[in-house]
């Protein structure tokens, strides 16, 4: 089927002309203007990772993005992380850093400095599940006896190229500030909710992304930090991702950096939190 010179030509441009208040403007305007009828079929053409990436300081892409996926809810949108590759390599990060843990673990127990671990690798449990009692599987953390939480998180932003960061909760021995911007919710003052490894990277992340000179800013603006944490994201970390004074630690370092996409994942669950502006948009 041959292509015309208008695909071509909208397939050649690295992204759209103008910048466009909204999706229904730029729509109106491409029925008579051929410029904007080039940016329209830019964006109907782009990747979805592309538009993603653009939403945090483009009305359009979000807009169109909404519009393909049912809406501002997005119960359409397929729930799998932008890149795969870089999943795979935040997989092996967890594992070298819970390898590393593990053995500064062992050196501080044989040297006396710390309480020897107790957990035992767990196994089957039975739970109560919707469709009745059933044998569930550890997780992969669990069955291997693994004490405390770690993440890990790295980002396509230029400035951080190759930089790993890594948080753990205190049974992993991470570390965090308590009187930190990035912490959970106010109201929230049991201490089994402080600590957690998503606080502790939360605070190096924002520590290193306030580092960031006004040219490195620019050129961060729509670019993702890509978290990963070994086990399920707690749901106080995960707190009021729609901003407010229950907002959790996610929302926190979000809002503080609303011109980039925070994506994190977990192992053993699918779920993926894409936060922009202290808001989870998928």
């Amino acid at each position: 089927m041959p292509v015309s010179a208008a695909a071509v030509a909208a397939a050649a441009r690295p992204g759209p002309a103008s910048a466009w208040p909204s999706w229904a403007r730029l729509k109106q305007a491409s029925l008579t203007d051929r410029e904007a009828a080039l940016d329209r079929q830019w964006y109907e053409r782009a990747r979805p990772e592309t538009l993603r990436a653009r939403e945090a300081h483009d009305p359009v892409a979000k807009e169109f993005l909404d519009e393909q996926w049912g809406g501002p809810k997005r119960p359409y949108q397929p729930e799998r992380p932008t890149d795969p590759a870089v999943q795979q390599r935040l997989r092996q990060d967890l594992a070298a850093a819970r390898a590393a843990v593990e053995a500064e673990r062992r050196r501080l127990e044989e040297a006396g400095l710390r309480a020897p671990s107790s957990r035992e690798p767990a196994g089957f449990e039975e739970r109560s599940t919707p469709a009745g009692e059933q044998e569930v599987p550890p997780t992969a953390k669990a069955a291997a006896g693994y004490e405390g939480t770690v993440a890990v998180a790295r980002s396509d932003i230029p400035a951080l190229a190759g930089e790993l960061f890594t948080g753990g909760s205190p049974r992993a021995l991470g570390s965090y500030d308590p009187a930190h911007a990035i912490r959970p919710p106010d109201d929230v003052v049991v201490p089994q909710a402080h600590g957690h490894a998503e606080q502790d990277l939360g605070q190096q992340l924002d520590a290193r992304l306030a580092r960031l000179t006004e040219a490195e800013r620019a050129a961060a603006r729509g670019h993702t930090v890509s978290i990963r944490v070994d086990q399920e994201v707690c749901s106080v970390c995960a707190a009021a991702l729609g901003g407010g004074p229950r907002a959790g630690v996610l929302s926190r370092l979000s809002a503080r950096h609303p011109e980039l996409v925070f994506e994190v994942t977990a192992d053993d669950v699918s779920t993926v939190y894409r936060i922009v502006g202290g808001r989870r948009v998928r």
